[in-house]
């Protein structure tokens, strides 16, 4: 299963190490249950919104997280898509998603276009649990949920 996490996933994850669906997420991931794609831009936004001092995420902890994302994590350079966007600086995450045929994670859905793919933390716990239990993949999953939302 492939997975893009939005910056404001990871923000959460690690200011709330132990709780909460975001944290859950980054535990999924660092248990190897899917594979998490960025790009170099990616990289370099969560740098800088994990930097910033009113964040407040220790130092060691930051670097631990980014050393996972580029041992671990796949490094990809998508084609940048013409899709409206509500936030433009967002498009880097959803041409990625595309690409490497992931779910995006993101706690603020109205920020993409209406995709099936993009998924609130809680909706993408649901979707994991699912492809698990039924041996799923995106693609089954998504024609499953499409189905349902009809």
């Amino acid at each position: 299963m492939n997975v893009i996490l939005d910056t404001n996933i990871l923000v959460s994850a690690l200011k709330k190490i132990s709780i909460g669906d975001p944290a859950k997420i980054v535990n999924l991931w660092a248990s190897k249950a899917f594979t998490l794609f960025y790009s170099p831009d990616i990289y370099d936004e969560y740098l800088e919104v994990l930097t910033r001092p009113e964040i407040k995420i220790p130092p060691k902890l930051m670097m631990e997280i980014l050393h996972r994302l580029t041992t671990t994590g796949i490094e990809i350079d998508p084609p940048t898509s013409r899709i409206d966007m509500a936030h433009a600086a967002d498009r880097k995450f959803y041409d990625v998603a595309v690409a490497a045929d992931a779910f995006l994670i993101t706690g603020n859905t109205t920020h993409y276009p209406p995709e099936l793919f993009i998924l609130a933390p809680n909706r993408f716990l649901e979707a994991y649990d699912i492809c698990c239990r039924d041996h799923l993949s995106r693609r089954q999953f998504l024609e499953l949920y499409a189905r349902q939302e009809r």
